[in-house]
């Protein structure tokens, strides 16, 4: 016989093993996108609470924390986005990264007020080597024009670019060439 555990409590056991300094904090599933491989298309309208967010980058700098990144959805079209920014700073994080679409940091001022409020570092999901597959992949006409922007951007003022890419049906032909020239002449500092 199984049984269904209906509630749980994490218990934290100390140990000497060396262990992440790296929190993930997701933001909820909000998202201007419609990618194709999605796992929440039909939830990207939930927004999750402000509170609850500063809940989460509060415990995970009491835990011992010294990185964030922020995923979802899109945390950078959520209101709420320099708030946790603000509150990340306040919880003394000092390397603070967004993985992003990058329709907002395309905008340079919307970049900008990211840093002066604290983010260190960008990871962007480029899944296309070309502006008809990336648009298509992502369900959006010019997402590959504005990514290439924000890219861009990051690069002028020297915020460090790490890129993302999910293989799908769409792109798999693609990668060993096509797209590997495009991320060579965007020089990231890493690729997932």
């Amino acid at each position: 016989m199984m049984s269904v555990q209906k509630s749980s409590t994490i218990i934290f056991k100390p140990s000497n093993a060396p262990r992440s300094t790296r929190a993930y904090i997701d933001t909820g599933k909000f998202c201007n996108y419609d990618c194709e491989f999605c796992y929440y298309k039909d939830q990207l309208d939930i927004r999750d609470d402000l509170e609850l967010i500063k809940t989460r980058i509060t415990r995970a700098s009491d835990y011992g924390m010294t990185s964030i990144e922020f995923c979802g959805g899109e945390s950078t079209v959520e209101p709420n986005w320099f708030k946790f920014l603000d509150h990340a700073v306040e919880c003394g994080f000092k390397s603070i990264s967004v993985v992003t679409n990058g329709s907002m940091l395309a905008k340079p001022e919307f970049l900008k007020k990211s840093i002066d409020r604290g983010l260190t570092e960008a990871l962007f999901s480029l899944h296309g080597s070309n502006k008809e597959m990336h648009d298509k992949i992502v369900g959006r006409t010019g997402a590959f024009t504005r990514i290439l922007q924000a890219i861009k951007n990051c690069n002028a003022v020297g915020l460090p670019v790490r890129l993302n890419c999910t293989v799908t049906d769409a792109n798999h032909d693609s990668l060993d060439n096509e797209y590997c020239n495009l991320i060579h002449s965007l020089n990231p500092l890493e690729v997932n």
